[in-house]
């Protein structure tokens, strides 16, 4: 007797491992991203931190440069503890939807945010990956209304209830703190939201 594919053992391996290789995949992509991160951390702790005069500079053509460079520069360790771990948990989210979803909407979130922080924040250097977490942020609430699929509800409220203190950081509570880099990456996540919205419906089971 012939053994279809797709049932049985063999069957059963072989879509074990297809659902599998791309979780290897985004995983090893999120580890190099944050070793990445880390990596510059390092090399700027050792410069006394002289690099995040690369960070954005608002309305200055050096500033410019900080756009897609901010992500990667922080202010200190602690800084980019608090940012790793919101990167791993809100990327990794996003991520499940597709590596290449995951790649358009951090260049848009970086993008357009840095964009918006350059052209209208303080007249200070802003640095960090803030701005791409409350991107994501914004992204996965606004994802459940613009879709509208139970997942996508789901995964709101759950991001909402971990993570709904960080509205606060979207208010001008701290000096020391980049919340226009916040507003406008929050900002371009909603708008995220709205451009690489899903228009499959879920089927019921």
């Amino acid at each position: 007797m012939r053994r279809e594919p797709g049932f049985g053992t063999d069957g059963n391996n072989c879509h074990q491992e297809r659902a599998v290789k791309p979780m290897k995949s985004n995983l090893y992509w999120m580890l190099g991203l944050i070793l990445l991160v880390w990596l510059v951390e390092i090399v700027s702790l050792s410069m006394g931190y002289r690099l995040n005069e690369w960070g954005i500079l608002p309305r200055s053509s050096r500033g410019l440069v900080g756009i897609p460079v901010s992500p990667f520069l922080h202010s200190g360790i602690g800084h980019v503890i608090s940012n790793t771990s919101g990167f791993v948990l809100l990327g990794s989210v996003v991520m499940m939807r597709g590596r290449m979803l995951f790649l358009q909407l951090s260049l848009l979130i970086v993008l357009l945010g840095g964009g918006l922080t350059w052209a209208l924040g303080r007249s200070a250097h802003h640095v960090g990956a803030s701005g791409l977490i409350f991107g994501y942020f914004g992204y996965l609430l606004a994802r459940a209304w613009y879709e509208r699929t139970l997942s996508s509800i789901v995964i709101a409220l759950v991001v909402l209830v971990i993570y709904g203190g960080v509205l606060w950081g979207l208010l001008p509570t701290d000096t020391q703190i980049s919340w226009e880099g916040h507003v406008f990456g929050f900002l371009a996540g909603i708008l995220g939201a709205r451009l690489f919205r899903s228009r499959q419906k879920e089927e019921p089971s």
